[in-house]
């Protein structure tokens, strides 16, 4: 029976952890569920790790549009959370730079929260994190906000907002890209350059992708790169992804580079 019982006292303490972590693991569902209500538009929240997958640690993913369009946050909840352990935060969708510092700002936030369930404060305050970023402009910020009217003269709104398919973030541009890939396609190139110059309203810039021993990923960075006159590396796949496949809608960020540029350098020769 010594046996026995010593077997119990050692088991204590690991029984306690296991009742720990089930707590903590209820109160992350318990927030998340209520996260998903308050972020319940569309394309506003996304959950990639539920809560009830085991001792997988919870993994969601916020639309942080208050920051930069096609901004987002992915948010990693350990085990040991909210009362020993911070969450963990990358930034999607800005310059490297950018999204290193807005991660490492956002879990400065959280371990001073430590301890209690700090999610939406700490989403909260994305837009004021991000305002103390050198050289990072956010959607919100007052210059966003103008009377267009009042504030620009007749050509200038002309050109606000012009293309459909190249839009502004910050200093960079958001490319809205539709790609079509396979064995019947011969040559890589953008299909619908005399559309576009007629049409600024055009909803997307449409690329073939012929069969290449590089992945159609690359060569569909390598294509918009080599058209608007930037490194590959300036190119960044915002929606879509970094899969091997780039068939179908994408939206790809060019770093540095304003829609007047990207469209002229696209356009120029068309």
């Amino acid at each position: 029976w010594f046996g026995e019982f010593l077997f119990v006292v050692c088991a204590l303490p690991s029984l306690g952890c296991v009742g720990m972590v089930g707590a903590s693991r209820g109160r992350q569902a318990e927030e998340v569920e209520a996260l998903q209500a308050i972020f319940a538009g569309e394309g506003e929240f996304e959950l990639l790790v539920d809560p009830s997958q085991g001792d997988a640690e919870v993994v969601f993913r916020v639309q942080a549009s208050v920051v930069a369009e096609g901004c987002f946050v992915q948010v990693t909840l350990p085990a040991g959370y909210p009362t020993d352990e911070s969450p963990r935060f990358a930034v999607q969708g800005l310059r490297a730079s950018h999204a290193g510092q807005l991660s490492d700002a956002l879990a400065a936030k959280a371990e001073e929260l430590r301890g209690d369930e700090c999610m939406f404060e700490v989403l909260q305050s994305l837009e004021e994190l991000a305002s103390g970023i050198e050289g990072l402009q956010t959607q919100a910020a007052p210059e966003q906000h103008v009377d267009v009217g009042a504030a620009l003269d007749e050509e200038t709104q002309a050109e606000a907002g012009k293309w459909s398919w190249a839009i502004a973030s910050g200093a960079d541009t958001i490319l809205k890209v539709s790609v079509n890939s396979g064995p019947k396609v011969k040559a890589t190139k953008i299909t619908n350059l005399s559309e576009l110059k007629r049409m600024s309203k055009s909803p997307c810039l449409c690329v073939d992708l012929a069969s290449s021993r590089n992945t159609e990923n690359y060569e569909l960075a390598n294509l918009l790169g080599s058209c608007i006159g930037v490194a590959e590396q300036e190119v960044e796949f915002i929606v879509g992804g970094k899969k091997e496949k780039a068939s179908g809608e994408r939206q790809a960020r060019i770093l540095g580079k304003s829609p007047e540029d990207v469209v002229s350098s696209i356009l120029g020769d068309a």
